[in-house]
């Protein structure tokens, strides 16, 4: 059965979205040039953890989200949590709140860097999720006649 499907840019850049079950085995079916396939099977789910999604569509903003499940929250009340932003030595830290399974964090394109951006999300100084994404807002538009 196919749970989800994903295809990549030219750039060979590609995301899809799956809510894994417990105890589950998935498998990642990739279709490579001549017609040959690759079979992958993905690593278990965890019970416990957090995921980075970055809402990256606003002009003005990139929406850092940070999702979790209840059996998680119930282990982090005495924890502290940090979102680092960096980009070739240069980094911005958010302390960052998370009481809830869903949380976002609004954060202006123009506090950040140009280009591609790393966002790690850390719990008591521990790296425990990262994603990257890129900030368009410092390029100059050329508009088209």
């Amino acid at each position: 059965m196919v749970v989800a499907e994903f295809s990549s840019n030219h750039l060979g850049i590609g995301s899809f979205y799956l809510e894994a079950l417990a105890n589950e085995t998935y498998t990642a079916k990739i279709k490579l040039a001549q017609n040959t396939e690759l079979h992958k099977t993905l690593p278990k789910a965890k019970q416990v953890g957090f995921n980075i999604v970055v809402d990256n569509i606003q002009r003005d903003s990139v929406y850092i989200n940070i999702h979790t499940n209840k059996a998680t929250l119930t282990t982090t009340d005495k924890d502290t949590f940090t979102l680092f932003i960096h980009k070739d030595g240069q980094s911005k830290t958010i302390p960052l709140s998370i009481n809830d399974v869903h949380i976002s964090q609004a954060i202006a394109k123009k506090e950040i860097f140009n280009g591609i951006n790393t966002v790690t999300l850390f719990k008591n100084r521990v790296p425990i999720a990262e994603r990257m994404f890129f900030n368009e807002y410092f390029l100059r538009k050329q508009r088209l006649l």
